[in-house]
């Protein structure tokens, strides 16, 4: 209710507040008053921290509105065509990422959860690099010794997960002696 109201609420809404949760005005005045959730000032009570997260909603909602105003002047500015050639770059541009990800698809050795790891991997490959990164990985992850033996992850958790691979080297796996004296493997 104090989000609703700009962070504020007054004494006479008690009552209101009380039949809203369905509660007494007796139970509303003792967390009101007998708390220290709350500042009580004058005919009114509000919580700073409240207001603190309203001001910084509001402070984002004016940059936003701002940003969307210089973007429509900015596209407003632009001839038919450049307009076109922009949507057309990102049509190519889009097209290249999903052409992308249906190669590296076809390599995976798992096609369990192809829907969920299409959303993974266009939330994470951005750039030719991230494409170099994640063509890296899976080669990373078909060579490992997990893969190997059988134990593949669905493709939307690897896709999920794929920058862990960029880099990745097999641990060394270490014998120990077992209590009769023979080595374990």
């Amino acid at each position: 209710m104090l989000y609703e109201e700009d962070g504020y609420l007054f004494y006479n809404d008690i009552p209101f507040i009380a039949k809203t949760l369905n509660t007494t005005e007796d139970m509303v005045n003792k967390v009101v008053f007998d708390t220290q959730l709350f500042i009580k000032n004058g005919d009114k009570f509000y919580s700073d921290s409240l207001l603190e997260r309203l001001s910084k909603i509001k402070v984002k909602s004016v940059k936003a509105r701002i940003s969307g105003r210089f973007g429509g002047v900015a596209n407003a500015n632009r001839t038919p065509s450049e307009r076109l050639a922009i949507r057309e770059d990102k049509r190519r541009e889009d097209k290249s990422i999903y052409s992308a990800f249906e190669s590296i698809w076809s390599q995976y050795p798992s096609k369990v959860g192809k829907e969920r790891a299409t959303v993974s991997f266009l939330a994470s490959v951005k750039t030719e690099q991230d494409i170099t990164d994640i063509t890296n990985a899976l080669n990373n992850y078909k060579l490992s010794r997990r893969v190997k033996e059988g134990f593949i992850q669905n493709g939307s958790t690897w896709f999920h997960n794929w920058r862990d691979w960029i880099n990745y080297t097999e641990p060394v796996k270490e014998t120990n002696e077992g209590q009769w004296g023979r080595k374990l493997t």
